[in-house]
């Protein structure tokens, strides 16, 4: 079956329909909603709420649009929702991996998880209206359209803070690779 018609089963409050239709966004949705909240807890909570959206507005679901763009607009939202509900109002980004992009080779894995650990430090001194759009981007693959929606930003605003934003983070990792 194709996702339009789960979607259409959904609306007809089949669970079932449901369970299918979610189960290929859980793993990106969870790795998503965890670099933006910064916390397991946080993340599992935030990705249930995800979800209960998702199945209480799947009628306002327009078909014929991209279901991914409106899955990961729900999550940013529950994310930031989630963020103003926290003491200290920042938003944190984790350097975790889903184990199952972890290499086997363990000297390979020292590796990447340093390379990880030096990229969060560097999301970390973006401006955060820079990581936001780059991980929307990136994480959410929301189109830079979908995103200046999401934001309430002119197109041109978040183009230019994506540019900034990988200038940056190239910058910063140059400085990596000298080290």
């Amino acid at each position: 079956m194709e996702e339009t018609d789960w979607i259409v089963k959904c609306r007809n409050g089949d669970a079932d329909a449901f369970a299918r239709l979610v189960q290929p966004y859980r793993r990106p949705l969870f790795a998503f909603l965890l670099r933006l909240c910064g916390d397991r807890a946080l993340a599992e909570d935030a990705l249930q709420e995800t979800l209960i959206k998702i199945w209480t507005r799947i009628g306002t679901f327009k078909l014929g649009n991209r279901f991914s763009s409106w899955v990961m607009q729900i999550a940013y939202r529950t994310a930031v929702d989630q963020k103003r509900r926290r003491k200290d109002g920042r938003l944190f980004y984790s350097d975790v991996l889903p184990e199952w992009q972890s290499p086997d080779d363990p000297t390979r894995r020292l590796e990447l998880d340093e390379r990880r650990r030096y990229m969060h430090r560097a999301l970390e001194e973006l401006p955060e209206n820079q990581r936001q759009v780059f991980l929307l981007r990136l994480d959410g693959e929301l189109t830079f359209k979908e995103i200046a929606a999401l934001l309430g930003q002119p197109l041109n605003t978040v183009l230019s803070r994506m540019n900034q934003a990988v200038k940056k983070l190239q910058k910063r990792m140059e400085h990596y690779r000298d080290d």
